[in-house]
């Protein structure tokens, strides 16, 4: 079982949350990463974590969107094929 928290030191708010992975899914980094997508949701523009996997997952995805949608595109195509 994995989950992620998120904490705001100005409200002392805390947010819990699942990230809903399954299987081989369900790792450490989905949560990191579910619980950076939720500071960011809460509007949080100040956000800590000691995960560099994560931080480097985000800047790749920020800077090269492209490369995203054509693996996305290719595995789309690929696996359309398949099945």
């Amino acid at each position: 079982m994995t989950g992620a928290g998120t904490y705001h030191p100005a409200t002392s708010s805390v947010t819990f949350l699942e990230p809903n992975g399954m299987g081989i899914t369900n790792t450490i980094g989905r949560g990191e990463l579910a619980a950076t997508t939720a500071a960011l949701l809460h509007v949080h523009t100040r956000i800590a974590t000691d995960s560099l996997s994560s931080l480097r997952q985000i800047r790749k995805h920020l800077l090269y969107l492209h490369l995203l949608y054509l693996t996305l595109n290719f595995t789309a195509t690929t696996y359309k094929g398949i099945f």
